[in-house]
């Protein structure tokens, strides 16, 4: 019964993002990238994504690497700051604003992020926080007993000085941010966030999607946001 349940609403949530890649290809999407394409450089089989791969792809892309797939995934679509990247085996990851947002993998599914910023905070996200900053997040997930779970956390966020940093295509000078979630349950999970001391753009991310559940990896490759 609850592996029906997870299907369910696995199916319903790659249907709506899905739906969002085609209804968004009137608007801002498939302009530098192709689904087909996509799931043809995706390929876990093949391990950790290389540089020489990326050089090879005019596309925007990212090197995701997860608890059990990693490869080089391109961008399928894109609407504002929202961007959708199709993944093996009809998967996807979300990421709004260059953070985590929703991810289907085979450990569970998370199907929305929100967060909460201080009042006066002059910001969209927490990584344009300055630091060190508090705020909170909510995370609805379906885990892979097809049990439905939404919880709030209280995330606090410390970076250090910027520092060079290889990436996949380029070297960076970048802030390390480290990032603790103390969850309703009492469990605790972490993220480290690298971001651009000057646009605080994300570059990199590495963070547990919900307690327990899947460790979720991905550095920028090609940007998307233009030069």
């Amino acid at each position: 019964m609850r592996g029906c349940i997870r299907s369910f609403l696995a199916m319903w949530f790659r249907a709506v993002i899905l739906g969002s890649l085609f209804a968004l290809a009137g608007c801002s999407t498939f302009e530098r990238s192709s689904i087909a394409q996509t799931i043809v450089i995706f390929d876990p089989g093949r391990g950790q994504a290389t540089a020489e791969q990326a050089e090879n792809i005019a596309f925007a892309s990212i090197a995701l690497d997860t608890s059990v797939q990693r490869g080089l995934v391109v961008l399928g679509a894109q609407t504002g700051e929202q961007t959708h990247w199709p993944i093996s085996a009809g998967g996807f990851l979300s990421l709004s604003q260059g953070g985590l947002y929703a991810v289907a993998t085979p450990q569970g599914d998370l199907l929305t992020t929100r967060y909460g910023l201080p009042e006066e905070a002059n910001a969209g996200t927490p990584w344009q926080l300055a630091a060190p900053a508090n705020f909170s997040i909510e995370r609805h997930w379906v885990d892979s007993d097809g049990l439905s779970h939404a919880q709030r956390a209280e995330g606090t966020m410390t970076c250090g000085e910027p520092q060079r940093r290889e990436l996949l295509l380029t070297e960076l000078v970048l802030e390390s941010c480290h990032v603790d979630y103390t969850w309703d349950s009492g469990q605790t999970t972490r993220a480290q966030w690298w971001r651009d001391p000057a646009t605080l753009r994300l570059w990199e991310v590495d963070e547990a999607a919900w307690p327990q559940g899947p460790d979720i990896s991905w550095q920028v490759a090609r940007p998307w946001w233009g030069s």
